[in-house]
Order: structure tokens, then C-alpha cells, then sequence
């Protein structure tokens, strides 16, 4: 082949291999290649007559040929930007003990920053990312980093760093994803963070050994209109959670366990209609949980004062999830469930998934995990209408009268135990087949 190397191959930007070796091409390397080719691992051009420099964003092809070429790298032409971004990182570096880092290929170096450990930059060569976690750092986190105003992500998680996070981190206008999470990181956060209008993913998760941020959840964060993931477990935050946090449209979780949150849930959370991961667990809260978090998958309100909620869901008549209910509550009702010794969210607004001693899978009930409970009464019939439980354990408890014919009618049961009760009549003989059982307890016959 003859001619120039056609800048066009640009625009293969899946392009993984380029091996134009041993022909006779003449001409520069067009710089778009280093520019565009992000997914360059190998990278083959000697054997030919090129002329000029080659293009600094070629060096991420591992396997090359560049010593045979003969040609120098092209010098980035530095503008103050991007010598503030290498100075933010260099400072970085220092802070941090970058010398002892676990990965630091390149740092300091005459390289070109992109050619650093961590460090995306874009097609002008300005820091676009810089993701450094588990990587040992320690210090703490510069304010110089606020400088770095192209960079959409900014991960160090699961380092060694201290000290609190900067004010000047909501300079950074573009950032998308903050993770700062399993350091060893204190003080307030600041609500500067506010003004990250583009960021979608908070992460200031801490642990026993870990991060222990303070003070109040900034209402200054409910004007991320792109989050999605806010992260603040494990941490000693205090104060109410704000009501501004619903109006993050565009939230799906909402970490805030494991703090000392005081006050109610805000109603305006129902507001969150993506919302599918709310853990709140393990605060001071008080109160009720506000009716409208019923959609919400996944959810964790245990050790709160949440008890006394009482405003049970309503599916649409005539659904199986109505008819499921409908026996959830008649048992309920039919043994003292205001007396049981642990009724955590049974009759609430939450999903049955979310009430103790209840199974779901697929939006269907599959167990009731009751022993011990301290349930009186009878036994309803209804139970026989829960045509997915696969698991069924009462036993341990103090309850009477006869033995529910109908919970022969569950098709898919392969666990029951209702022994240590006081029922009388007979086990239905469809119950036989049952692999997990303690009819022996039981004392009563199998129905002819």
C-alpha cells in the first residue's frame, strides 16, 4: 500500500488492532488516531516511510512498534488548563503518599497525564476521570482537585483518607459520580455538593473502621435533579431527613442507614416514583411510615420507633394479590396480631415482602415463618387462598380450634409446621405428600 494513513480509520472507534506494517505509506500519523481510537490495544506501523511524530494518544496501545519507527513523540502544546490539571494532580500525588501507593505507573512522569494510573483524559487531553480506589492512598482529599473542572468521575473509594471533604468539590460543574465511600473520612458534608447539577451517584458510605461524616443532611442536595444513587450509611449524621430529598426525581436509592437520624420520614419521599432501594434502618426515627413507599422493592425500617402504622395496602379487587392480602389480614385478625410478640409492618403501607415472618417471590406470598410468636385464636380459612406458599411454620404458638381443611388446597406447600398449638379435627390426607412436617406433634389423625 502507498499514500497517506487516511485519517478517516478514526472513525472505527471499536477498533482494537491496526497492522499497516511492511508497506510503502508515506505521510504524517493522522493525530485523529490517537485522538479517537480509545480501544487501541495493538498497534503495528513500521516498514514504511512516515514522517513527523507520533500521536501522544497512541501510547495506550500495549503492544506496538514504536521503537522501530524512529520518530518522536508529538509534545502536547500545554494551555494553563492543562497545567492545572496536572498541578491538581501532582498535588494529589504529593498529599496522598503517592509514592507508596499500590498502582502508580507513571505519575510524575513527562508522560502525558492520560498515560497516568487512573487518569481518563478526553480528546483535548483534559482530565475527564480520575478513579484511584483501593489503591492505598492516605492524607487527605485537596481542595486543588476542585480545579479539575472537566472531570465527570471522581472515585476513591476504599482508601486510607482523612480529613473532610473539600467545599471547592462543587466547582466541579461537570461531575456525574463522587465516591468517596470506606475511608476513614469526618465532618460535615458540605453543601456545596448542592451544585453538582450533572451528578448522579453520591457515594459517602462509611463503616465500624471507616468514614463517620456528621452534622445534617444538607437540603441543599435535594437540587441534584440527575441523582440517582445517594449513599450516606454507616456514618453519624444527625438532624431530620431533609423533605428537599423529594424532589430528586430521578432517585432509585436511597441509602441512610446506621446513622442518628431523628424526626419522621418526610411524606414527600412518596413522591419518588423510581424509587427502588430505600434503607433506612437502624436510626432514631419516629412515627409513621408515609403511605405511597408501598412500591418500593426493596426496603429496611427495623431499628426505628416506626411501630403503630396501620393503613393497609389495597390492591385491585379481585387480584390475586388482593385475595392474598385478604387472608394476610384475616389471619391477623383471627390471631391477636396486635398481641404477637413481633408484628414489625404487618397491616402497614409497606409490601407484604417487607412484614416479619412473610416471604414473597414474583409479587407472591411463598412463606410465613411465625413460630413462637405468641398467636392466639384460630386459624382462617383464607389461608387456603394464598396459592403460592410453599412454607408455612406456626408452631410454638398457643393457637385453637380445627385443623384448616382448606390448607389442603395449597398446591405448592412443602413445609408445615403447626405443632405445639392446641387444634383439634383432623389432617387433611392431600397434606401427606408434605416433605417437611411435625404432624407427630400434632396427635390427630389424617382425615379419611
Amino acid at each position: 500500500m502507498t499514500g497517506p494513513i487516511p485519517p478517516e480509520l478514526a472513525d472505527l472507534s471499536f477498533l482494537e488492532e491496526l497492522n499497516l506494517a511492511d508497506n510503502r505509506l508515506t505521510g504524517p500519523i493522522p493525530p485523529e488516531l490517537g485522538d479517537r481510537l480509545v480501544n487501541l490495544r495493538r498497534l503495528f506501523l513500521s516498514g514504511n516511510q512516515l514522517t513527523g511524530c507520533i500521536p501522544p494518544g497512541l501510547r495506550r496501545a500495549e503492544e506496538n512498534d514504536f521503537d522501530d519507527l524512529g520518530l518522536p513523540f508529538c509534545q502536547v502544546k500545554l494551555t494553563a488548563e492543562h497545567k492545572g490539571d496536572r498541578a491538581a494532580l501532582v498535588a494529589l500525588y504529593n498529599a496522598t503518599d503517592g509514592v507508596n501507593w499500590k498502582r502508580n505507573k507513571n505519575w510524575l512522569s513527562d508522560l502525558p497525564i492520560g498515560e497516568w494510573y487512573g487518569v481518563v483524559t478526553d480528546n483535548n487531553h483534559r482530565v475527564v476521570q480520575l478513579r484511584l480506589s483501593e489503591n492505598q492512598l492516605t492524607g487527605t482529599v485537596l481542595s486543588e482537585l476542585g480545579n479539575l473542572s472537566n472531570l465527570g468521575m471522581l472515585v476513591l473509594s476504599r482508601n486510607r483518607l482523612t480529613g473532610s471533604i473539600p467545599a471547592e468539590l462543587g466547582n466541579l460543574s461537570k461531575l456525574e459520580t463522587l465516591a468517596l465511600s470506606h475511608n476513614r473520612m469526618a465532618g460535615p458534608i458540605p453543601k456545596e455538593l448542592g451544585n453538582l447539577s450533572k451528578l448522579e451517584a453520591l457515594g459517602l458510605i462509611g463503616n465500624p473502621d471507616g468514614n463517620r461524616f456528621t452534622g445534617p443532611i444538607p437540603p441543599e442536595l435535594g437540587n441534584l435533579a440527575n441523582l440517582k444513587v445517594l449513599a450516606l450509611s454507616g456514618n453519624r449524621m444527625t438532624g431530620p431527613i431533609p423533605p428537599e430529598l423529594g424532589k430528586l426525581s430521578d432517585l432509585s436509592e436511597l441509602h441512610l442507614a446506621k446513622n442518628q437520624l431523628t424526626g419522621q420520614i418526610p411524606p414527600e419521599l412518596a413522591n419518588l416514583s423510581n424509587l427502588e432501594t430505600l434503607y433506612v434502618n437502624d436510626n432514631r426515627l419516629a412515627g409513621c411510615i408515609p403511605e405511597g413507599l408501598g412500591h418500593i422493592e426493596f426496603t429496611k425500617f427495623d431499628g426505628n420507633d416506626l411501630a403503630g402504622c396501620v393503613a393497609a395496602p389495597t390492591p385491585v379487587p379481585g387480584s390475586p394479590a388482593a385475595t392474598e392480602l385478604e387472608a394476610m389480614v384475616a389471619l391477623y385478625n383471627a390471631a391477636n396480631g396486635p398481641g404477637w410478640t413481633n408484628n414489625e409492618f404487618w397491616l402497614s403501607v409497606l409490601p407484604p415482602s417487607s412484614w416479619y415472618g412473610v416471604a414473597t417471590a414474583g409479587g407472591k406470598v411463598t412463606g410465613l415463618q411465625l413460630p413462637d410468636n405468641g398467636l392466639t385464636g384460630e386459624l382462617p380459612p383464607e389461608l387456603g387462598n394464598i396459592s403460592g406458599l410453599k412454607e408455612l411454620d406456626l408452631s410454638g404458638n398457643r393457637l385453637t380450634g380445627r385443623f384448616p381443611a382448606e390448607l389442603g388446597e395449597l398446591p405448592n406447600l412443602r413445609k408445615l409446621l403447626l405443632g405445639d398449638n392446641q387444634l383439634t379435627g383432623c389432617v387433611p390426607d392431600a397434606l401427606r405428600d408434605v416433605r417437611v412436617n411435625d404432624f407427630d406433634k400434632l396427635g390427630l389423625p389424617f382425615c379419611p
